[in-house]
């Protein structure tokens, strides 16, 4: 055979087919294209598997229902707490007390010796003064302190006993479910109240007492307690042909010489 012919031959030999290129081609996408599928876990593999899961959702549950009792206990005893901040406060407004102390007065004390405000000293003032212990517990700081308000708001001799449960018709004619409204529909049902009166130009019908007579009231009720009677309660009550009359209560006879006192401040 001539050599350009042996050579030709030797060259189509040695060169790939074309059919055969494009079917490795073919080929290798296919493989790619049908990747094993990931094999399930073997049954003894899959039930501790499961039982691991298990195991850790208990361990998270328990945690969150022990969070859930610590914040239900540490809840209670806020509210224990404040009421005894207040009692305490009011042990440290009694005159002479901030003096000792080398403070000019109560505020100083407050504001120098704990870090509090003097609103919100009054806040917890006015709870202790007027809220019994047992409702301000259930009730908590902040609603305690907008029922009070809603309370001395109203011209009726209402207190935060009476008006818990009842249903208080505003001035605009809407109605407030004190049990169940929001503590912030207390606090605006008080300023509806408040503004209503101010801007009053007529007597309110039926019998009444006025602001300054309940203002009175409340004062002598401050000076009592101030004085360490605690559990004293004063009240101004509405009588026929105006004027008020006072009614003191829970004063024991034995300290009729503080409540002299709190009616003449000032003098021994």
């Amino acid at each position: 055979m001539p050599r350009r012919t042996v050579e030709a031959v030797s060259e189509r030999a040695a060169a790939p087919r074309p059919g055969a290129r494009r079917g490795a081609r073919a080929t290798g996408a296919a493989d790619t294209a049908r990747a094993p599928a990931k094999r399930p876990l073997p049954p003894a593999l899959a039930k501790n598997a499961a039982r691991s899961a298990a195991m850790k959702r208990a361990r998270l549950a328990e945690q969150a229902r022990a969070d859930i009792e610590l914040i239900k206990r540490r809840r209670e005893r806020i509210a224990e707490d404040f009421y005894d901040i207040g009692e305490a406060l009011v042990r440290l407004k009694r005159p002479g007390v901030p003096e000792s102390l080398g403070h000019k007065s109560f505020g100083d004390l407050c504001q120098a010796e704990l870090g509090l405000s003097a609103s919100k000293a009054a806040q917890l003032l006015a709870i202790v003064r007027s809220v019994p212990r047992e409702q301000a517990r259930s009730l908590g700081q902040e609603r305690a302190a907008a029922l009070l308000a809603l309370a001395e708001a109203t011209p009726e001799d209402d207190s935060t006993v009476t008006l818990a449960s009842s249903v208080l018709k505003l001035p605009s004619g809407k109605r407030v479910d004190i049990a169940t409204a929001p503590t912030r529909a207390l606090r605006e049902a008080a300023k509806e109240i408040r503004q209503a009166h101010a801007a009053a130009d007529k007597p309110r019908r039926g019998l009444t007492t006025t602001a300054p007579e309940r203002a009175a009231a409340l004062a002598l009720q401050r000076a009592l307690r101030d004085l360490g009677l605690a559990e004293a309660h004063v009240a101004a009550v509405a009588r026929h042909g105006g004027g008020a009359f006072v009614r003191i209560e829970r004063v024991p006879l034995a300290e009729l010489d503080l409540l002299r006192k709190a009616l003449r401040p000032g003098r021994p």
